[in-house]
């Protein structure tokens, strides 16, 4: 699994699992940065900084709302899930400006997911390997192809994998040795690659039936 994630299987962050009340996101956010952010008249300018507040979240609402820590960063082009902020960071100062900047991570998180979910289902009748290009389109137009792309389209893939019935660790190390094998890091990605990519995939797990969810197990 890519170092920006931590070990969320598709189990843990898909939204129809976990119910969510945006409403109470303002006041959750505050309690999480004041008892969890040691820095709290410091700009979050690096994710030891924010990992206190995603801790705190996540034993809010459960490990999907933490995820956003290892997935978000206000470089325009750093290939990150999450990169368009509410706030200048040199900004984010004090616990009310920290609540709405979290705030809108944590929204933006969640309609992430949910899309991702979306998609999922839209793909849930075809086989493996006509899945594969609209995931990877996704993520490119939702990271804009920078410098971390390919680590969040790795993690996606493996989220679909999961989804349509690969255990997770299979998924896990398929989405990463074919996604770095048939994608690039920098530029476009090409159709050619994306067709090779669909091909391996559909090679590599044509022994998983599509019958059932995995387990955390696998």
């Amino acid at each position: 699994m890519s170092d920006w994630y931590p070990d969320l299987a598709w189990a843990d962050v898909d939204p129809a699992r976990h119910p969510f009340d945006r409403a109470s996101v303002p006041g959750v956010v505050r309690a999480a940065v004041l008892e969890y952010d040691l820095t709290l008249d410091e700009p979050p300018w690096h994710c030891c900084h924010t990992r206190g507040v995603a801790y705190g979240l996540a034993e809010r609402y459960g490990g999907w709302a933490g995820g956003w820590a290892w997935a978000t960063d206000p470089e325009p082009h750093s290939g990150a899930t999450i990169h368009s902020m509410s706030l200048p960071v040199p900004e984010v100062r004090g616990p009310e400006k920290k609540t709405e900047w979290f705030s809108d991570i944590l929204l933006q998180w969640r309609v992430w997911l949910e899309q991702v979910a979306e998609m999922f289902k839209e793909l849930s009748d075809a086989p493996r390997e006509h899945g594969v290009a609209p995931v990877v389109a996704l993520v490119e137009k939702q990271t804009g192809g920078g410098e971390r792309w390919l680590a969040e389209c790795s993690q996606v893939l493996t989220w679909y994998l999961e989804s349509t019935g690969v255990p997770t660790r299979q998924a896990e190390d398929i989405a990463d040795d074919l996604a770095y094998q048939h994608l690039r890091e920098w530029g476009a990605v090409r159709e050619h690659e994306v067709v090779s990519l669909a091909r391996a995939v559909g090679q590599q797990t044509a022994e998983f039936s599509l019958a059932s969810l995995p387990t955390r197990d696998g």
